[in-house]
């Protein structure tokens, strides 16, 4: 059995205790901790490559756990890993939900490890998605409340994106504010 197809039997089994939906994120990270800990190589290469096939599925569940399994190798970060999390962004982040979930764990923990990497995202503010957009403030809540402020320019940010249309994208930055 692939790890997708394990993953996929034990979301039908929470799926099962919970009236056939799941009640919570909670839940499915409480899923993830235990998939991540049935793994028997916690190698970053190898967790990304399944983080990858889990962001392929574009199922929410699947994405909760790959953003989990991306955020438990933080102490592996290095800031060529700020490659590979700006390909799933533009690649895989579609929505508000899930630029947060991305954004305010695994990326937002890049930033505090490597606030000089912020310069390379400035131009997320002109991306034609909006939740690339609204990654470039959301990206920096994480570093904010473990007090790294003094790191970013925070302004500059939001003077690049206060004519956003999007209001999405308005509330992420004022959610960095």
């Amino acid at each position: 059995m692939n790890f997708i197809d394990l993953v996929n039997q034990e979301l039908q089994v929470l799926k099962e205790k919970s009236n056939g939906t799941y009640r919570k994120t909670q839940d499915v990270r409480d899923l993830s901790l235990r998939l991540f800990k049935r793994l028997d190589n916690h190698e970053i290469s190898y967790v990304f490559s399944l983080v990858e096939e889990l962001l392929k599925t574009d199922v929410w569940a699947c994405k909760i756990i790959a953003f989990d399994f991306a955020y438990r190798m933080r102490t592996k970060y290095s800031k060529e890993t700020f490659i590979t999390f700006e390909q799933w962004l533009f690649k895989y982040i579609k929505d508000w939900w899930d630029c947060d979930d991305f954004c305010t764990h695994a990326f937002g923990e890049l930033f505090i490890r490597y606030p000089e990497l912020i310069h390379r995202a400035y131009k997320w503010a002109n991306h034609e998605k909006f939740a690339v957009r609204r990654a470039l403030p959301v990206v920096l809540v994480l570093p904010i409340r473990k007090d790294h402020h003094q790191k970013f320019d925070i302004f500059k940010i939001s003077d690049l994106l206060i004519k956003d249309p999007h209001d999405l994208v308005q509330k992420g930055y004022g959610w960095m504010l």
